[in-house]
């Protein structure tokens, strides 16, 4: 295959890493030394302590954070059940929080389940920065120093307070997870663009595909399996050529939280609906790709797709007989 057909994609792949990689290095990292402090120095700095069971945990309205919005921001309702400092027992304590997700991992966020019970150490919100009054009075983090109920038994000790039934000691155990364990990300997306290709005869034509792709077992690596349809212009053909594509590509992305670049591998089968004539329907084929995936919101996402495709391989003086190049852009639904 000519360089001409190559360019477009190596120039994807150059743009889209180096980018990617300058904005991960300089990405907020969560260092919570003053988690680690003894708990009777958190209690000082601390507006509220409490123990309490979480009975609601509903959206933030206002930002606390200084973040352009407040959708990954969340408020906790807790009813206090041991009062240390700031509340009393009875009361029902609103928290802002910044919920640790996908989107968020490394912001020292925190993940509250309904029904649930927590040693709270909490902030107060007027001193928290924002640029108008927050959601709730109290804020809370990971580096705050709250801790799950059943790992609050030597904080609770230190601080003279009562041990509730169910607190207990994590520090000779292995650690519990602090935030929920992390689901497979999936999208499916759907994308159109433009395809080069040398069949019978060079050309262009437009192309649409429709793909799933998932995270397998960490963010760094993603299975995609998708469809794509085109119509190839070939020389002496009255009509397009009916051409569809299914694939699969084992894909290494850069896992930052808005922009993952990724470069991928794979292969699967060409077919000819129309003007099969002389060659075989259906080829075998291999791809490589390099793309960029942006995060537009929890559930909605953006994709850029660059790949490199070849099928009918024997007798090929080239890679292969047959080849294309496509660029497409997509719209992700996230799930």
């Amino acid at each position: 295959m000519s360089a001409r057909l190559v360019a477009p994609l190596l120039a994807l792949a150059l743009a889209a890493l180096p980018a990617e990689a300058r904005a991960a290095t300089s990405a907020r990292r969560c260092q919570c030394l003053m988690r680690w402090d003894p708990a009777t120095a958190r209690l000082e700095t601390s507006a509220a302590v409490l123990v309490g069971r979480v009975v609601s945990v509903r959206s933030a309205q206002r930002s606390v954070y200084r973040y352009d919005s407040p959708r990954w921001e969340r408020v906790a309702r807790v009813v206090v059940t041991e009062a240390v400092k700031g509340v009393a027992a009875g009361d029902t304590a609103a928290v802002q929080f910044l919920l640790e997700t996908r989107e968020t991992a490394g912001n020292c966020g925190w993940a509250f389940d309904v029904g649930k019970s927590y040693l709270i150490y909490a902030g107060s919100t007027a001193h928290a920065g924002g640029a108008e009054p927050a959601d709730a009075p109290l804020v809370t983090s990971y580096c705050h120093g709250t801790e799950r109920l059943e790992c609050a038994a030597p904080d609770l000790k230190a601080l003279g307070a009562p041990v509730p039934p169910g607190a207990g000691d994590c520090r000779w155990a292995p650690p519990p997870e602090r935030v929920r364990a992390r689901p497979p990300e999936r999208a499916i997306t759907l994308a159109a663009g433009m395809m080069s290709f040398d069949a019978s005869g060079t050309g262009t034509a437009t192309v649409t595909s429709l793909s799933i792709a998932q995270t397998l077992g960490s963010r760094w690596i993603v299975l995609e399996a998708g469809a794509t349809y085109a119509g190839l212009n070939e020389q002496f053909r009255d009509s397009p050529t009916r051409t569809g594509i299914l694939e699969g590509q084992l894909q290494l992305q850069w896992p930052t939280n808005r922009l993952r670049p990724y470069l991928g591998a794979g292969g699967g089968v060409v077919h000819y609906f129309t003007h099969a004539d002389g060659r075989p329907a259906t080829e075998p084929a291999v791809s490589f790709g390099a793309g960029l995936r942006a995060a537009l919101t929890e559930t909605w996402g953006a994709r850029l797709d660059g790949r490199i495709r070849g099928w009918k391989f024997g007798g090929a003086t080239d890679w292969a007989v047959n080849s294309s190049v496509e660029l497409t852009f997509g719209v992700s639904l996230r799930f």
